[in-house]
């Protein structure tokens, strides 16, 4: 290619192509070894608090012993039973008025259920009829037409010997 030939009029402007890009860079499919981290410090962390913990509770026992029975728990106890007694009283009222409805609901679904048999075998029967009729029809269409066809090569084999009889007859003259 010689040098006269190229423009550099354009140059700033110019697309690059995608392989003229250079990159010393690790490629992105290749595996790269993961750095290992190193927990040792927060298991020792957490192990030295866990003895500390139990250390406590073995130092100062008494006291939160002594902490723990001054709660009273009479008033949890007694609110247990009060919420259990309004439980059991909303669970009656719920049956008292849920049984009822359930029982109507029961009534409904069977009056249901008997209308739609005796409408339905209604519905079979009328339904069944017009089979039964179409089938008839059909039957006696094919039945009709079959007479019809036969009727026509008994009229053909009658007529043929005279329509040959007349065909030799108008060959002679």
């Amino acid at each position: 290619m010689p040098v006269n030939s190229i423009n550099f009029n354009n140059m700033a402007c110019s697309p690059l192509k995608k392989d003229n890009n250079v990159s010393f860079a690790r490629r992105h499919n290749e595996a790269r070894p993961e750095e290992k981290k190193n927990n040792k410090a927060g298991y020792i962390a957490a192990g030295a608090g866990l003895v500390a913990a139990v250390a406590a509770a073995i130092v100062f026992r008494k006291q939160i012993g002594g902490m723990f029975s001054n709660i009273k728990l009479d008033g949890l106890k007694d609110g247990a039973g009060r919420v259990k007694n309004k439980a059991g009283e909303a669970i009656t009222e719920g049956q008292a008025k849920i049984l009822p409805a359930m029982d109507k609901m029961r009534e409904n679904v069977t009056n249901m259920a008997a209308t739609v048999k005796t409408n339905s075998g209604e519905f079979f029967k009328k339904g069944w009829g017009y089979v039964v009729k179409g089938a008839k029809a059909v039957k006696n269409f094919f039945v009709n037409v079959f007479n019809r066809v036969v009727e026509f090569f008994h009229k053909t084999k009658a007529e043929a010997p005279k329509a040959a009889e007349a065909a030799a007859e108008a060959v002679v003259k």
